[in-house]
């Protein structure tokens, strides 16, 4: 697969006057979008698709106890594990085998930044309190995992270009008015997941035939995702959810949510937001347009 064009984060604000920047100025979880990152640190730290573990939940690792909608069986393969969205699988693989700093590194040769500046604030991504070791969290998309629309849009490229991560910019170009230029991106790529571009093109690929088996999108990769509001709200709400994968052109997410992580994401019939409703459909008629 060549890399995409373009890398496109598309995310939907509430209606009214709302100026919020929601592809480069939220930081949001993105849930269980983050499992093909698991996957690329397990697969660099001797693990391989075919690796089992116990997929029955709930389960109590490393004293949290984890639920899951998948049902993956007593010996659930990472590969079935990243199809079914296993959360038991994904956070035995980080907490027990990898290690939360490998599956960070994972994610920052994908293309998430150390920091970024959101509401003039410098805020360090995939870290936990005082800028430590994330939590277990971080393999199930939560809480340290909170990026950028924008950063998950350049991890899925990552995997869409074959493990090459592309240097992510806004704008291209800028010109006077007599057409002169006065400021110029310049391409940076690097080679993702390994020094060498044709094993890291492997991981990559592994993860991508994964995704594409499994894929909710005809002729795409696409991957959905939620994120619940605290237990405390009203069972089955969502702060917002996500669909997130690429075609062989582009890159492109979608999130359906609000600047303020407390209100939970409905859509016109009042329901709440799931990645296999309104940010799929979005996301669907986008690339049918383009």
């Amino acid at each position: 697969m060549r890399p995409p064009a373009e890398s496109w984060p598309t995310c939907r604000a509430p209606r009214g006057e709302d100026k919020t920047d929601y592809a480069g100025g939220v930081l949001k979880e993105p849930g269980q979008a983050f499992f093909p990152v698991d996957v690329v640190a397990g697969l660099q730290n001797g693990q391989t698709l075919d690796t089992t573990l116990d997929g029955r939940a709930p389960r109590k690792i490393a004293g949290a106890v984890i639920t899951d909608k998948a049902k993956c069986g007593e010996r659930c393969t990472v590969r079935d594990a990243l199809a079914k969205s296993s959360n038991v699988v994904m956070y035995d693989l980080v907490v027990n085998k990898i290690g939360m700093p490998r599956t960070a590194a994972a994610a920052r040769q994908a293309g998430v930044p150390e920091a970024v500046v959101i509401g003039g604030e410098e805020k360090k991504l995939l870290v936990g309190e005082d800028g430590g070791t994330p939590n277990g969290g971080l393999s199930l998309g939560l809480d340290t995992a909170q990026m950028r629309p924008l950063d998950l849009t350049t991890v899925y490229a990552t995997f869409a270009a074959g493990g090459v991560h592309h240097k992510t910019h806004f704008v291209t170009k800028v010109t006077d008015e007599a057409g002169n230029p006065l400021y110029q991106s310049t391409k940076s790529t690097a080679s993702a997941f390994h020094p060498d571009s044709a094993k890291s093109k492997a991981i990559a690929d592994q993860v991508t035939t994964v995704l594409k088996d499994n894929t909710l999108c005809p002729n795409a990769v696409c991957r959905a995702a939620e994120h619940d509001l605290p237990a405390s709200t009203a069972i089955g709400e969502t702060s917002h959810a996500w669909t997130v994968g690429y075609t062989d052109r582009m890159a492109i997410t979608v999130m359906v949510g609000s600047a303020d992580a407390s209100k939970p994401a409905n859509d016109s019939t009042g329901a709440p937001v799931r990645g296999t409703g309104l940010p799929k459909t979005v996301w669907q008629r986008f690339v049918e347009r383009i």
